[in-house]
């Protein structure tokens, strides 16, 4: 398995957090971002990820950094 394969995957199953994935993304040579970014989108394509899926996902993401925000 390759190592963005495995940060998508691991992010993906919720073993990775959303912060730590930023900043893996965010370390990465721009050409990299760019081939990780249509990795994302092969598996959204594959799994047949609507945009109600996404607008949910990031509704989930925005809930869960809130509620982290709020318990420091």
């Amino acid at each position: 398995m390759r190592e963005s394969e495995r940060h998508i995957n691991e992010v993906a199953q919720g073993l990775r957090s959303m912060e730590a994935a930023v900043n893996w993304f965010g370390s990465l040579a721009q050409a990299e971002q760019k081939a990780v970014l249509q990795e994302v989108v092969r598996y959204s394509t594959q799994a047949h990820v609507t945009s109600e899926d996404g607008r949910n996902g990031l509704t989930q993401h925005l809930r869960e950094t809130l509620r982290v925000y709020w318990m420091r």
